[in-house]
């Protein structure tokens, strides 16, 4: 559960360069992870999840799971930022020392 959770909310994160919550993203996409991610957390629940050996996971496992999402998205977060300003300082380098070689 907490794989198919990080995989899919990973994605508002690496869509937009800047923070995920000023930048809405498609109701299309909201829909879509919202039900994948509910159809995760309530197999277990059903008589198809325990057929298929799926077992009921206690409060307390939900929310160490939201714990753990949670601080996994804030790290991608981070180091979504580190890289773009890493980007920004060697791409802004490399722009000036070409500019620089074509005016030799």
């Amino acid at each position: 559960i907490e794989s198919l959770c990080t995989q899919v909310l990973v994605v508002f994160v690496i869509r937009t360069r800047g923070n995920p919550f000023s930048s809405r993203a498609h109701p299309a996409l909201i829909v879509a992870s919202i039900t994948v991610i509910l159809f995760a957390l309530l197999l277990p629940l059903t008589a198809a999840g325990k057929a298929l050996g799926f077992i009921e996971l206690s409060l307390h496992l939900y929310l160490l799971l939201i714990g753990l999402v949670v601080a996994y998205l804030i790290v991608v977060q981070a180091t979504k930022q580190a890289f773009y300003r890493w980007y920004e300082r060697h791409s802004a380098r490399a722009h000036a020392h070409r500019r620089h070689a074509a005016l030799d």
